[in-house]
């Protein structure tokens, strides 16, 4: 009897984690049918955007080995057909956990060229993304935020107050996804917006926010019914927090 797809798809998500690169790789290999498994393993976690650049053709973007990394070199704009293979693995991606920018400052203008491509669809760049968390301030990928928050997003972590930021909150009052945790730290008026809204989103378990909201509105944060950790992020750009601005509830909170 062939084993069911739950099963095979937990047995490769352990190769994938403690095998090694050879024993994957046979797996994608083997059939058609544990090729698409592997495949949907193999893609569903990045930590930079950079394994997209390989699925666009050599006469758009050329690629390189350099030092056990990769060089890039655009040389022409994508046209729909040179992005097929894009679109057709980006909705195996789950989840983005960016260590650093999402692709490399010598090809930037090449991905935004794809993502510019993209902006005139109405589909969300990656559909089945669950979790995005940014690491870089200034992160082009920031920029087309409009065409990645969709209503399936449940994680989502921002770089501290980006100027950026205010696009992320009529986008997300617009789709109202099932967020669980938002780390968003801005000193904008649309964290007070996200604030009078918070009732949109019941789902929401762990909040990363900048301290400048008043009392009220720390009172309606920590009144959500089922947050169950608040963070206050306190730097030297942002006016200091006195503690007893926070109201005394039986939560979590991380200062």
């Amino acid at each position: 009897m062939p084993l069911v797809y739950e099963i095979l798809l937990e047995i490769f998500k352990y190769v994938h984690v403690n095998g090694n690169p050879s024993s994957f790789t046979a797996l994608l290999k083997l059939n058609r049918a544990y090729s698409d498994i592997a495949l949907s393993v193999l893609w569903a976690g990045l930590n930079s955007l950079e394994p997209l650049l390989h699925l666009v053709p050599d006469h758009v973007i050329q690629r390189r080995s350099v030092d056990g990394g990769w060089r890039y070199t655009i040389l022409d704009v994508p046209s729909t057909s040179d992005l097929h293979r894009f679109y057709l693995y980006s909705p195996l991606i789950w989840a983005i956990k960016l260590r650093g920018p999402s692709i490399a400052y010598d090809i930037v203008d090449g991905f935004t060229n794809i993502l510019h491509h993209h902006r005139h669809t109405l589909s969300p760049l990656f559909p089945c993304l669950t979790h995005l968390e940014f690491s870089c301030t200034h992160d082009p990928l920031l920029a087309f935020l409009p065409n990645i928050i969709h209503s399936r997003l449940r994680m989502l972590t921002l770089p501290y107050d980006n100027p950026l930021l205010n696009r992320v909150m009529p986008c997300l009052l617009r789709v109202l996804p099932p967020i669980q945790a938002l780390a968003y730290v801005s000193t904008s008026l649309d964290a007070q917006d996200f604030v009078k809204n918070i009732h949109l989103f019941p789902f929401l378990h762990d909040l990363t926010i900048s301290p400048t909201l008043d009392a009220s509105d720390l009172q309606t944060v920590m009144s959500h019914p089922c947050l169950q950790t608040l963070t206050l992020v306190i730097s030297s750009t942002l006016p200091a927090l006195h503690t007893s601005q926070l109201p005394k509830q039986h939560l979590l909170t991380q200062l």
